[in-house]
C-alpha cells in the first residue's frame, strides 16, 4: 500500500508548479528519511511509513502535528519521536524550504509585471483575472 502512494507522491510533486517541484527534487527526500530511520533503528516497514508521512507533509496533503502523532505511531519514544522530526526537518523539510522560497523570488522576478497591471489588481480588489489582460 505505501509503495502506491509514494509513485502517487511523486506523481504530485511533478504536477506541481516548477518552483515547488524544483525544490523538492532537489532534495533526495527518500534517501534522506531513510538514512534517519536506519540511524533511528527503524525496520523496513517503518522506514516506509516515514518516508510516506514526509512525501505527505510535501504535498500538502498532511500537516506537520499530524505527521508528528503519525510519526510516533510508528512505535517509537515521544523523545525519540521528537528527534527523529527535528532531524527530517533540519536535513529535508527546512532545505526544501529555503530553496522554494529562493525559486520563487526567481520566478518572481522574471516576471514582467507592469505598473498598470499592478493597479488593476488593486483597483479590482484583488481579482487576479486581471492579469490575463495585457
Amino acid at each position: 500500500m505505501n509503495k502506491q502512494i509514494i509513485e502517487n507522491i511523486k506523481k504530485e510533486i511533478k504536477e506541481m508548479p516548477e518552483y515547488k517541484s524544483g525544490a523538492i527534487n532537489s532534495i533526495d527526500w527518500m534517501d534522506a528519511s531513510q538514512e534517519i530511520g536506519k540511524k533511528f533503528l527503524l525496520n523496513l516497514d517503518e522506514t516506509e511509513i516515514l518516508q510516506t508521512e514526509t512525501g505527505l507533509v510535501l504535498v500538502g496533503a498532511s500537516d506537520l502535528e499530524q505527521y508528528i502523532t503519525n510519526v510516533e505511531d510508528i512505535g517509537i519514544s515521544k523523545n525519540e519521536t521528537m528527534n527523529l522530526v527535528k532531524e527530517i526537518f533540519d536535513k529535508i523539510f527546512e532545505p526544501i524550504a529555503k530553496i522554494t522560497e529562493e525559486n520563487l523570488k526567481k520566478s518572481l522576478n522574471n516576471m514582467n509585471i507592469k505598473w498598470d497591471q499592478r493597479m488593476r489588481f488593486v483597483l479590482s480588489g484583488g481579482d487576479y483575472s486581471f492579469f490575463m489582460k495585457n
